[in-house]
């Protein structure tokens, strides 16, 4: 598809330098030349104007274009759901709600991977630093990515694995993270619906989506979904949601409808992006959600223009939890964030030949 881009960029450059020279013929052959040729032909300095290389009638051109090649290089990732994409803190075995992400998570992160500020505030990326982010600007993706008091999300060892995977360094990945913690998937949906859900939910619930995200999380993913778009090209979809309501009601239809109004809000074809699920903690012991979760891929039949399928469940086996029992330890969130990455390594990046060989796990 790159190829065939710039070969139309070229055939395009090559009519306009074209009409530019004959324009320049028909002007110069109708009247008299700055050198007085009585005939109105033209002179031989003239006659060497014409024959100058390319790229010299058409220098105002080579900005657009590169601006359009870095476009189609930076991949970006729509993330969504509650808790356990939000990423929680610990304090020993205790949930804690201010920014305790141990430095370790937050150094090494490759300016090559980023993220859009859902929500604006002071985040702390370093022991002795904060930084200012504005919602709809790019940063370099330093946990925490969610909002400033949240933790390590999968969302974080999805894009390091994505970008410490694909073999041409010219791509650069993107993430944009709405999560409200406790939300059942009502909560995402498109509309007024979501307003009414969160009106009946708890305060604290309530706050998060209505202070972070005006009410309306699907809207806000939208609406950064489509500023990204100007700078970057929409290429999957990653949830992690299901701990609250997967086990009753038509919760996989749900899940599908919302895959499909995102791409048709934002001027997608329908099935052309992956689109990946996790499993909640201890799926073998949260069975009726994870049995609902793995049945996903039941309803999201349809395949991508490559031939995958376009809905795949994450495995959330042997990700550990940080003393709940329901939400994932640092260490759980990057094994899960990592599977997140591979999987999507091997839907988007194919043949083989552009994945890197990783022996280690990015930092």
């Amino acid at each position: 598809m790159r190829a065939v881009k710039n070969v139309i960029r070229k055939t395009a450059v090559f009519f306009a330098t074209g009409i530019l020279s004959v324009g320049s013929i028909m002007f110069n052959g109708c009247s008299h030349s700055q050198y007085e040729n009585p005939t109105g032909g033209l002179s031989e300095m003239e006659h060497s104007e014409l024959f100058k290389p390319l790229y010299e009638e058409i220098p105002i051109m080579l900005e657009p274009l590169a601006a359009l090649d870095e476009k189609d290089n930076f991949h970006v990732y729509l993330c969504f759901g509650q808790s356990n994409m939000e990423g929680q803190n610990w304090n020993g075995t205790t949930l804690t709600f201010s920014d305790v992400i141990p430095q370790q998570y937050k150094t090494g992160v490759d300016p090559r991977f980023r993220v859009m500020a859902a929500v604006s505030g002071s985040y702390r990326i370093s022991s002795t630093q904060n930084e200012q982010r504005v919602q709809g600007q790019w940063y370099t993706a330093v946990p925490p990515l969610v909002r400033n008091n949240t933790g390590i999300s999968p969302a974080d060892y999805f894009g390091r694995t994505l970008v410490a995977g694909i073999a041409d360094t010219s791509i650069k990945i993107g993430v944009i993270v709405v999560a409200v913690a406790g939300a059942a998937i009502e909560g995402f949906e498109k509309g007024s619906g979501a307003n009414t859900y969160f009106n009946g939910q708890p305060d604290w619930m309530r706050q998060i989506a209505v202070s972070s995200y005006g009410g309306n999380p699907y809207q806000r993913l939208v609406d950064l979904a489509k500023e990204a778009q100007k700078t970057g090209v929409i290429k999957g979809i990653i949830m992690h949601q299901g701990e609250s309501g997967a086990a009753s009601g038509n919760w996989a239809q749900k899940v599908r409808g919302i895959y499909n109004n995102l791409l048709n809000d934002l001027g997608l074809e329908q099935n052309s992006i992956p689109f990946l699920a996790g499993q909640p903690y201890g799926a073998d012991r949260n069975i009726n959600n994870a049995s609902t979760i793995n049945g996903l891929t039941n309803t999201m039949t349809a395949a991508l223009p490559n031939g995958d399928n376009v809905a795949h469940v994450i495995s959330s086996n042997g990700c550990g939890h940080g003393g709940d029992n329901l939400h994932f330890s640092y260490e759980g969130y990057k094994t899960l964030g990592e599977r997140y990455g591979q999987k999507m390594l091997e839907l988007n990046y194919k043949p083989a030949t552009s994945i890197k060989q990783v022996t280690s796990r990015p930092n």
